[in-house]
């Protein structure tokens, strides 16, 4: 898989709206399947994480995550929310927001 970043700048200090773009080989419903069987395979609640889902389109994600920042030497525990975008051969994911617990 290759991926496309993009990075923090002046003009947006924040990683909201930052995304990589994976280039995944199959259609657009083929990566649309990859996604959910991931979803599906690696949350302990998939039906509670999925909080939008357009088959073949776009599926958003609400996550929890222990450690999920380390600030001033001390792990954040903290919820955040991605979404996924697809097209033929590519997957783009988009980090929309987090906080801290």
């Amino acid at each position: 898989m290759k991926t496309k970043r993009t990075f923090n700048t002046e003009e947006n200090p924040s990683l909201s709206g930052q995304y990589i773009v994976i280039e995944s080989k199959g259609s657009i419903a083929d990566n649309y399947k990859k996604v959910k069987d991931y979803i599906n395979k690696n949350y302990n609640t998939p039906s509670r994480v999925i909080k939008s889902d357009i088959k073949d389109e776009y599926i958003r994600i609400e996550g929890y995550s222990k450690n999920l920042y380390k600030t001033g030497g001390v792990n954040m525990d903290g919820t955040y929310v991605l979404e996924f975008k697809f097209k033929k051969d590519k997957i783009k994911l988009t980090y929309i927001t987090s906080v801290t617990h």
